[in-house]
Order: C-alpha cells, then structure tokens, then sequence
C-alpha cells in the first residue's frame, strides 16, 4: 500500500534531503551551487515555456470547451 503524505510533510522531508546533500558537499562544490541552481532554474523555465508553446492549441481548444460546456448547463436551468 502506497502512503499519500500533506503536501507539507512532503515538502518538509524533500527540503531535509536537500539540506543533507548540500552538508555532504566540498566547500568547492557548495560554492557551485548558487550557479547549478540558476542553471537547473533556466532549463526548467524553458521546457516550461516549450510545453506551452507545443500545447497552445490545446489548451485554447479547452478553454473554449469549458466555457460551452458552462454555456450549456447554464441553459439547463432556463428551461
């Protein structure tokens, strides 16, 4: 059986790994971290930005399909 954790505690236990693997570091690889991390923060804005790019379509087709479905229950209570 697979335990579902909060969010919180989640996030806790992620920041904890973290801390840990950053104490096991050199002072040399510590000082690389700030770089890594803006790195890391680069490549994940721009596959962010690709998957929007990719899906533009889909998600506009969505949306459109949100709002008539919302349209049409609204037309139910009309009747």
């Amino acid at each position: 059986a697979r335990i579902i954790m909060a969010p919180s505690t989640a996030v806790f236990e992620q920041n904890e790994a973290y801390l840990a693997e950053l104490l096991s570091y050199s002072l040399d690889r510590l000082n690389k971290e700030p770089e890594l991390l803006r790195d890391d923060q680069a490549r994940i804005q721009r596959q962010l930005e690709e998957t929007a790019f990719k899906n533009y379509k889909a998600f506009v087709s969505t949306a459109e399909c949100i709002k008539k479905v919302g349209e049409g229950l609204g037309d139910i209570g009309k009747e």
